[in-house]
């Protein structure tokens, strides 16, 4: 799941490209060759390089990074992209994502916020928390941003 596979349609929110991602559980796809796969993917996926199957704890840590690029505005690891020709930029992109690296926040985004996106990309899987609590503790986030306002 990445932010181009997102699509909102009558105010709905859509997921697009799932035969896509079923074919990622496969041993012989080539992570180095789809470098949003890497920007998205689970730690774990990186370092079984394939040999693991994606999880709901896979999808929880792929909805952080998207939290992360909401509030950010910008496509994850972007100080990669531009050197991400180069096969070796990719290796050290996924050693730096499978050490624990991630992102920093954004100055200015409400710390309840960054705590939920930080706990979805948790580097361990039982750790992170599920889709309920992550919506629960948005509408929270939300209600606080709202009452600030008023």
């Amino acid at each position: 799941m990445n932010s181009e596979n997102i699509l909102i349609h009558n105010d709905t929110i859509k997921i697009s490209n799932f035969g896509i991602s079923k074919l990622v559980i496969e041993p012989s796809i080539d992570l180095l060759n789809s470098l949003g796969l890497i920007e998205y993917s689970d730690p774990m996926l990186l370092k079984a390089e394939g040999k693991s199957s994606r999880t709901k704890a896979s999808d929880i840590y792929s909805v952080g990074i998207l939290l992360w690029e909401i509030s950010s505005g910008k496509i994850p690891y972007y100080s990669y992209e531009s050197r991400l020709q180069d096969k070796s930029e990719k290796l050290d992109l996924i050693s730096f994502i499978i050490k624990g690296n991630r992102e920093n926040p954004i100055k200015g985004t409400p710390q309840n916020y960054v705590k939920i996106y930080q706990d979805c990309w948790n580097q361990k899987p039982d750790q992170r928390p599920n889709i309920e609590i992550v919506i629960q503790d948005l509408e929270h986030v939300a209600k606080m941003i709202v009452e600030s306002i008023e």
